[in-house]
């Protein structure tokens, strides 16, 4: 059985300045050392794949773009998705689960032996400070990806010379 942890995503277009996809992914090579210097890892494929990521920092693991430059009517696009990671689930996952777990158990404890008050407490306390943890892990997780969606999307922009749209 596979733990599917659905991440944030947000789709992002832009309208590139060079005339062709291939003077796009020259660009987009040419740029690879100044994305390094600006902390961010770009790779470019000869086919046009880009993928793009922020160099993590500590424990958290930043959003990451992965697109294709492609040509519609005459105007070269980037086009792809910035996605979360799907680690930075695992955190909000688990004390999810251990709050379930102890709120059964502290049930458990009441029902099977009313006079076992330590277990009771115990269980009953874990799932009281486990339940709030997990809400203010995703509502972290949330205004994090906010934050760095949009400066990943302009970093992009940046080194390809695009506009949004």
């Amino acid at each position: 059985m596979r733990l599917y942890l659905a991440g944030q995503q947000q789709q992002v277009t832009l309208c590139l300045s060079t005339p062709t996809e291939s003077e796009a992914i020259a660009l987009g090579k040419d740029r690879q050392a100044a994305a390094k210097h600006e902390r961010y890892v770009l790779r470019v494929g000869d086919d046009g794949r880009v993928s793009c990521h922020q160099q993590a920092r500590r424990r958290y693991t930043p959003p990451t773009f992965h697109g294709a430059v492609t040509s519609e009517a005459g105007e070269v696009r980037l086009t792809g998705t910035i996605r979360e990671a799907r680690s930075q689930g695992v955190a909000t996952a688990t004390y999810s689960v251990l709050a379930v777990v102890m709120a059964a158990l502290a049930v458990l404890c009441a029902v099977v032996q009313p006079i076992v008050l330590p277990g009771l407490v115990i269980c009953g306390l874990a799932a009281l400070a486990f339940a709030p943890l997990s809400v203010a892990l995703r509502g972290m997780r949330v205004s994090r990806f906010r934050a760095d969606a949009p400066r990943l999307e302009s970093t992009l922009a940046n080194l390809f010379g695009g506009v949004s749209g």
